[in-house]
């Protein structure tokens, strides 16, 4: 596999004899244009990210750019570089999510991040993006699904639109076969989808203080996001957060809306069925 590396001018090599000699990958021509009136600082620095699955052949570029729309990719261990403009997607798609307070904000704030690959099918790729605004005090994270290496996306919902456009809303997944050692399916994605809302007045009296709860739920699709249901083993506790190794995939939840943390159980399975331990 080949050596990539970002110089101090902000130009993108590539190494095939392990840093002997490096040449300037192609394709790369609109993030130098982007940058040509930058300075070459850390903040603003373009940020290199090798793909956790085809680690020897897939690698992001992240512009660190202000409007945030755009990514590159190469699939030939950075020789040449593709560009992936977003611009639509938020438009037309990540938009219409949102609460009607934030869709024609123009001072919000949209990041992709996180670009990783399913072990499954090598065409299926997935990216997250926030949207936030600190003066309204709204923060959203969506997951972004391609099945045709990227180049076309749509939002992963497994919940209702009206649901997402109601509160501040985070949506996390992952594929469930993230390695040739998972039992997962090929087409497997779980997520949890979360939400932070207000208590009601019940509520509050036993909430120590608090005015907000936060509650997630967990959710599978066998078919790329085409259908979803909840996970049996889940469906009567607040998931929190889960992880997929190699092999596992372990769920934390809780039955305190309140103080989540307080108390946690832990799921585990191989096949995403997730059985308490």
């Amino acid at each position: 596999s080949n050596l990539l590396f970002v110089d101090a001018d902000a130009k993108v090599k590539f190494s095939e004899n392990y840093g002997a000699d490096w040449k300037l990958a192609s394709g790369l021509d609109s993030l130098y244009d982007e940058r040509k009136d930058k300075k070459n600082d850390y903040e603003s620095f373009p940020y290199l990210s090798q793909d956790s699955v085809y680690k020897h052949s897939r690698a992001y570029i992240y512009p660190n750019s202000e409007e945030g729309y755009f990514l590159y990719f190469t699939n030939d261990a950075g020789k040449s570089w593709e560009k992936w403009d977003f611009r639509s997607l938020i438009e037309s798609e990540i938009s219409s999510y949102l609460p009607t307070k934030m869709q024609n904000r123009k001072n919000k704030t949209t990041f992709f991040y996180h670009v990783r690959s399913s072990a499954g099918n090598e065409k299926h790729m997935m990216v997250t993006v926030s949207v936030s605004d600190y003066k309204l005090d709204f923060y959203a994270s969506f997951e972004c699904l391609s099945t045709d290496l990227g180049k076309s996306w749509t939002v992963l919902a497994p919940v209702p639109k009206s649901t997402i456009q109601s509160y501040d809303f985070e949506n996390g997944c992952e594929f469930g076969k993230s390695s040739s050692q998972s039992s997962a399916n090929d087409n497997d994605i779980i997520c949890v989808a979360s939400n932070r809302e207000e208590m009601t007045k019940d509520e509050k009296k036993l909430a120590d203080g608090r005015t907000q709860k936060v509650t997630g739920q967990m959710y599978k699709s066998s078919n790329v996001g085409k259908n979803w249901s909840l996970i049996d083993s889940l469906k009567d506790v607040n998931v929190l957060y889960f992880e997929v190794s190699d092999k596992y995939v372990f769920a934390y939840a809780s039955k305190d809306a309140f103080n989540p943390w307080s108390s946690v159980d832990i799921y585990v399975s191989t096949d995403l069925s997730l059985i308490h331990i």
